[in-house]
């Protein structure tokens, strides 16, 4: 879940106000599901209806993240005419599959409401089903501070099955995936 500070929405706030009626974006960095820093970042569609970080923007960012060992912990950006829900494009622009999107509705400039959302890769329909033909809970992880390939690395050392869930994930392939595993557990446990 993600637990943001009031000053942070205060300041993603202020920042789609001063860009309105354009979409204004921007940057939550993290370390360890906790956000440490807040970056503007222009919007070079400069649109009241789209948004796309400015390139020099997003690099100046990644580059301070990865001096600092933070994340992405969020993404934000505004919606000056409608409500704080993501539109097709948003969802179908969220390149951060790690990162939670956090949208801000000026709508009700008075009122402003901000919503925080995660999205599930590839949905969450997939996402559900793969993990419970994995077993569901068991042996589950997850972590802000390990990546998938820490853990690929760990279960490969280790001789154990590793099974990653992401935006590429089929259920029926996912499920073969399975079977041919349970294959190799078996097999190589009669040696």
């Amino acid at each position: 879940m993600l637990a943001l500070d009031p000053s942070y929405v205060e300041e993603i706030i202020a920042h789609a106000r001063e860009e309105a009626p354009n979409e204004c974006c921007g940057i939550i960095a993290g370390k360890d599901g906790k956000p440490v820093k807040l970056f503007r970042a222009r919007n070079s569609e400069s649109s009241p209806y789209r948004y796309s970080v400015a390139p020099e923007d997003l690099f100046r960012i990644y580059r301070e993240c990865e001096d600092n060992d933070w994340n992405f912990l969020a993404i934000y950006h505004s919606h000056t005419a409608s409500e704080a829900y993501p539109s097709p494009t948003d969802v179908r622009l969220a390149f951060w599959p790690e990162a939670y999107y956090v949208l801000v509705s000026l709508l009700d400039p008075d009122r402003p409401v901000a919503r925080a959302l995660w999205l599930p890769r590839p949905n969450l329909k997939l996402a559900a089903a793969a993990w419970i033909y994995a077993g569901g809970a068991h042996h589950t992880s997850f972590s802000y501070s390990v990546t998938a390939e820490h853990l690929q690395d760990f279960a490969d050392i280790a001789g154990i099955e590793f099974l990653l869930i992401d935006e590429n994930t089929r259920v029926q392939e996912f499920k073969e995936k399975l079977r041919w595993n349970d294959l190799y557990y078996q097999l190589n446990r009669a040696l």
